[in-house]
């Protein structure tokens, strides 16, 4: 049914009607006062399609379209939910809210003022059961259910007029994941790729993270729609999987990720691999206690001017391998926040970093024996002095002991310029 052709020739002039009557919507009580039966059905039937509307359009949308108060037309939407027998209340619930049936979707209606960044964000707890918030609405529902997941699916569709579908992450958890269908596409799931979620590029610029996912592995690889997307609602928190995020987002030139919480994440591999445009990437913000693999994390960052991770702490990353491979642009390094005690391997970390002319760090970057270091330095032309064999500061011979500042030289290399390493205080 086409529901803005129904607006355009009967709804408003029932509109009209009534607001000669009231100046808005009242309770069905006072509605219903001294109208006939047809009224009354005619007027039920106008507020079935204002609720079908607005979840075509969007609440807001409607409102402003009709002037019928927002509170009242998500009244409508809880009622005729309720007549038609969409939803159960509290008594399907215990007191934590935990669905005691294992089929069933529980919705609970929240007033905005109960909503806080620790409601919205979703949880699921160790007996699978999975809340999260929509349009006020908390859903609540065993996600190991099949039978539940359809049944949110059919809800959401019908409270909220989107389409939502499940997915098993592969990587990460590998928690059921709820997603809405116009915002990400299932992918992948052949040769060396993991089935996995991505931003549609026709969306537009502002993406959420789907419900419950914990991997963001390639979900938004290739993106070329646009050169910025806006991340100040993408919540991450529970996500414990980066690796190859942004990998090939070749338009882009500015990511700022000054949202992100990345505190319980254990995978960076590859997250910015390739993305040879990139100017500038904001990830001062992130904490990285559980990383360890950081390897290709900016590689092929061919224009990437600048990058502070001074706050990156690496005591548990294993993996380096070609972290910084052939950032060209990057003139200096700070990396004295790492400590490398767990560190295997750093093969190829600084490849063909060519403008690199300092790297800092701190006593805490100290290499085990094992740990795997070929190719560390090679091709990193702009350093004046360097060795491709020497890769520990610790082997160096310092040239300013006494200054603020202890210069540690990388030993002279035979077969290329050599460079520096500083080791500061």
């Amino acid at each position: 049914m086409d529901f803005m052709n129904l607006f355009s020739k009967v709804g408003k002039e029932i509109i009209e009607e009534e607001n000669e009557r009231e100046s808005s919507f009242k309770e069905s009580e006072e509605l219903n006062a001294g109208l006939s039966v047809d009224d009354i059905a005619e007027i039920e039937d106008l507020k079935r399609s204002i609720v079908t509307l607005a979840k075509k359009i969007g609440n807001e949308a409607i409102s402003n379209e009709l002037g019928i108060p927002l509170d009242k037309i998500r009244d409508w939407t809880y009622q005729y939910a309720n007549s038609l027998r969409l939803y159960r209340d509290s008594e399907e619930t215990c007191e934590d809210d935990k669905v005691i049936s294992s089929n069933k979707v529980v919705i609970t209606k929240l007033g905005e003022e109960s909503l806080t960044d620790a409601t919205l964000e979703p949880t699921q707890d160790e007996n699978s059961i999975l809340s999260f918030v929509i349009n006020f609405d908390k859903y609540t529902l065993n996600v190991n259910s099949e039978e539940a997941r359809k049944d949110c699916v059919r809800k959401l569709k019908m409270l909220t007029g989107a389409d939502f579908a499940w997915f098993r992450e592969e990587r990460g958890l590998k928690h059921w994941v709820l997603y809405n269908t116009k915002m990400y596409e299932v992918v992948g799931g052949y040769m060396f790729s993991y089935e996995h979620l991505r931003y549609c590029p026709e969306y537009g610029p502002a993406p959420t993270l789907p419900f419950n996912t914990t991997s963001c592995y390639k979900m938004f690889n290739l993106y070329d729609k646009v050169e910025n997307l806006n991340f100040s609602n993408f919540r991450t928190s529970h996500v414990v999987d980066m690796c190859s995020m942004f990998e090939n987002w070749t338009k882009v030139k500015n990511i700022d990720l000054s949202s992100f919480n990345t505190e319980n994440v254990d995978d960076f591999c590859a997250m910015f691999n390739g993305c040879d445009n990139v100017q500038f990437i904001n990830v001062s913000s992130f904490k990285t206690p559980k990383v360890e693999n950081m390897s290709y994390m900016f590689a092929g960052c061919v224009k990437l001017l600048e990058l502070s991770i001074t706050g990156f702490s690496t005591e548990n990353v294993v993996n380096m391998e070609g972290m910084f491979f052939e950032c060209d642009s990057l003139e200096f390094l700070d990396l004295t926040s790492f400590n490398t005690a767990s560190l295997e391997s750093l093969y190829r970390m600084f490849y063909d970093c060519n403008s690199l002319q300092r790297i800092y760090v701190s006593p805490k970057w100290k290499l085990q024996e094992k740990v795997g270091g070929m190719c560390v330095f090679d091709w990193c032309t702009s350093l004046p002095r360097y060795n491709t064999e020497q890769i520990d500061a610790e082997m160096a011979s310092p040239i300013n002991p006494n200054g603020d500042t202890t210069l540690y030289k990388i030993l002279n290399s035979k077969k290329k310029p050599t460079g520096y390493l500083f080791l500061l205080k």
